[in-house]
């Protein structure tokens, strides 16, 4: 890892402006679960304690369902990360409660700037992570590199420790597995056959014709599989990559019939 602080990967600041980002969809499918005695992530390499689901967008959230107020843990789809200066996070959950210095070997990651993922007026940026990762020995620190990632793929190294996977990633993509990680990012505000919406962040894989309708095959997040939309039914989209946002349906159609033709049609398993 190299010591010296990188420049912000191009392009992740992009400003993209779809005023429906505020209303992105929310879910109750958290991937995220807070345990043993230091209550920290289950199954992440670092021990990322329950004190930070807030800046992993998981938030006790009130919405309706069937026309009753209900109140669940829920987190945005894509998540909204907020890490932020003087956070400081260990690979060991001991260090959370134990004595400082008792743990002979430890890693810390101590962010020292940042920005989140946010609006501004109407636009959303992806927020940057400015980080120092410290190599203890007891109380003595023995190296320091500097880790400089989008805030979405700051996270994704939380869980998985591993910063080959997650440099260079667009943070679009960050949190789908690799084998899937194909298609345009785009977000959907889309109408479903019993006249539900819903606002879906996907990746548009190609589009085919059925009936006389035009079907866009992709990759939902909100589902974690692969699902076909209706273009007649999707009432507005956003290039997450670009920004562009497109409401008329005949400019959504033309953008969706430019897409390339899906490549694994067997993948796909249900209309949405």
């Amino acid at each position: 890892m190299d010591s010296d602080a990188a420049a912000p990967p191009s392009g992740f600041d992009r400003a993209i402006n779809p005023a429906n980002m505020a209303k992105r969809s929310r879910t109750e499918r958290i991937d995220v679960a807070f345990t043993g005695p230091n209550r920290t992530a289950a199954g992440w390499a670092w021990a990322v304690p329950q004190c930070f689901a807030d800046a992993l967008d998981i938030k006790f959230t009130d919405f309706l369902s069937e026309k009753k107020l209900i109140s669940a843990w829920t987190r945005g789809l894509p998540p909204e990360i907020q890490f932020s200066a003087g956070d400081m996070i260990h690979d060991n959950a001991a260090a959370i409660s134990a004595p400082w210095g008792s743990i002979e070997r430890l890693r810390s990651l101590h962010v020292r700037s940042a920005t989140p993922d946010r609006f501004e007026g109407d636009s959303w940026c992806f927020g940057m992570v400015q980080a120092e990762l410290l190599e203890w020995r007891h109380a003595e620190i023995m190296a320091r590199h500097a880790v400089v990632l989008p805030q979405a793929n700051f996270a994704e190294f939380l869980r998985l420790d591993d910063l080959a996977e997650v440099q260079g990633v667009h943070p679009a993509y960050v949190g789908i597995p690799r084998e899937r990680r194909r298609g345009r990012p785009l977000l959907l505000h889309y109408r479903g056959d019993n006249g539900t919406e819903t606002r879906r962040f996907i990746l548009a894989l190609g589009t085919t014709e059925r009936r006389g309708r035009l079907i866009l095959r992709a990759y939902c997040r909100l589902r974690g599989t692969f699902r076909e939309f209706v273009a007649l039914r999707i009432l507005e989209l956003v290039d997450v990559i670009t920004g562009e946002v497109v409401e008329r349906p005949a400019d959504i159609e033309a953008l969706l019939r430019a897409l390339p033709p899906p490549a694994e049609a067997g993948d796909l398993i249900e209309t949405a």
